[in-house]
């Protein structure tokens, strides 16, 4: 009887073992398939496919001013967000063309990346001559959505296209040796920073790099032929500034007018008086912080086609330090950004 009753306390415990591994397994089974959902999610491939549609209407979008076509590539609230917001009714994005671009260089961080465009592309802001334009585009996971936004964008290089001249049919008429070319011509072939300032961009600027420009837009200003316009990250920009300015168009602009933003200090109390509480109300469970950035390349000042600017960061004090929202506060102007 002894025996019997010890078996069947034995079965007992073993089935309690065997109901306890089951559950077990269910649980890790659980565990295993939520982090293979999140293994799944191909961050590169969203971000690929996010930028195709953005750039594919980002053109008309532009010429148009109807934001709302692309609207949903773009984070709200973000500095994306609040740049097109306030550029798409310029006469800057007027004239938007893209002959062609290409994605390149996605590096994946977690839920957020980043991609190089490289866009063949023209506007009003470019005189409507073609560009080769490098800018690197910031773009977060939406849960919601389950697709990537953009959320900041910075051009990395400007550079001119060069066009390849049409074949003559004619080449009896119309072929033109070397020695033919007279030495107008040739400098006209080659460029000249100076012409091709006072054509207004019209001509003679083939070849010619934004530091040329900007070298001899210094000695026009110098030489009281153009008025003074704060540099704006591009050298062709500022021109066009100067030549608005000179046509009455805009106010004249005070060479010696000190910045607004002093230091990584008062960018970091700016944010904090500006944006510290919309922070903490759009993560309410958060200890936020409002810290600078570390330095880049040991400076606290960083630059893009709005001017120089100082990077500051809302983060999570709890626990991972996690990023939650990034600042851009321009140093010249005061205006602060929010990624």
């Amino acid at each position: 009887m002894r025996k019997l009753i010890w078996i069947i306390a034995v079965a007992v415990l073993c089935f309690g073992c065997s109901h306890k591994s089951e559950q077990s397994q269910v649980e890790e089974g659980k565990q295993t398939l939520k982090t293979d959902q999140k293994q799944s999610i191909n961050y590169k491939k969203l971000t690929q496919q996010t930028l195709d549609r953005y750039l594919s209407k980002m053109a008309e979008s532009y010429n148009n001013e109807d934001y709302d076509m692309v609207k949903s590539y773009i984070q709200p609230k973000s500095e994306a967000d609040k740049y097109i917001l306030k550029k798409i009714k310029t006469d800057e994005f007027k004239n938007y063309e893209i002959k062609s671009y290409k994605v390149s260089n996605i590096k994946v961080n977690k839920s957020i990346t980043h991609a190089d465009v490289t866009r063949i592309m023209k506007s009003n802001k470019t005189n409507n001559q073609y560009k080769k334009v490098v800018t690197q585009f910031d773009l977060k996971y939406d849960k919601k959505t389950k697709t990537m936004r953009i959320y900041d964008f910075n051009d990395q290089s400007v550079s001119d296209v060069k066009v390849p001249e049409k074949v003559k049919t004619d080449e009896s008429k119309d072929k033109v040796t070397t020695e033919d070319k007279t030495t107008e011509q040739k400098q006209q072939a080659k460029g000249d920073a100076s012409t091709c300032i006072t054509s207004r961009f019209k001509s003679s600027c083939e070849g010619v790099s934004d530091a040329a420009l900007k070298a001899a837009y210094d000695q026009m200003v110098a030489n009281k032929v153009l008025p003074y316009a704060p540099y704006e990250g591009c050298a062709q920009c500022t021109i066009q500034h100067a030549f608005d300015i000179k046509d009455g168009k805009l106010p004249q602009a005070t060479p010696n007018a000190g910045p607004k933003v002093s230091s990584m200090q008062d960018a970091v109390q700016m944010v904090t008086d500006q944006y510290r509480d919309d922070v903490q109300r759009y993560y309410p469970e958060k200890d936020i912080t409002i810290i600078g950035t570390e330095p880049i390349n040991g400076s606290d000042i960083q630059e893009d086609v709005g001017g120089k600017y100082y990077k500051v960061r809302a983060i999570d004090t709890n626990g991972t330090h996690e990023l939650l929202n990034s600042f851009k506060v321009y140093i010249q102007t005061g205006e602060v950004v929010m990624e």
